[in-house]
């Protein structure tokens, strides 16, 4: 089954101005193949967020660039054992969350251009084993 888990949008200005509102999410999406098989329930996903070019100057926000992450996820349950197992971003995409934070480490040399925007999480793999009491 294909499902749309879901599409959006959030726009702000502020009252005093008509400048863009701070840390706003730009347009993101999130669509997913699922499939059932057996004990088994495997997901793969594709997760897409538009580029960040509404920001407030007053606050020296970042703007960020669009992109698109792939995730795998599968799981498996017998009576009261649950074994999951996901790979986010599968093809280790560099990316930079609009919200993510900057890096108060690596400042730029002009400090009116405030701070470098940290990376996104890069491949990662995750396991999991639960039981239910």
């Amino acid at each position: 089954m294909v499902y749309l888990h879901a599409l959006t949008s959030t726009h702000g200005e502020r009252d005093d101005s008509d400048e863009p509102l701070y840390q706003i999410m730009p347009l993101h999406s999130k669509i997913a193949l699922e499939q059932q098989l057996g004990k088994w329930q495997n997901s793969l996903s594709w997760q897409w967020v538009d580029s960040k070019t509404r920001v407030d100057p007053r606050r020296i926000e970042n703007l960020t660039a669009n992109y698109s992450l792939v995730n795998l996820a599968t799981k498996a349950r017998w009576d009261k054992l649950t074994v999951k197992l996901a790979i986010t971003n599968l093809l280790d995409q560099y990316y930079q969350q609009p919200l993510g934070g900057v890096s108060i480490a690596d400042f730029k040399t002009d400090m009116s251009q405030g701070f470098s925007q940290l990376a996104g999480q890069g491949r990662s793999v995750n396991a999991g084993i639960s039981y239910a009491f």
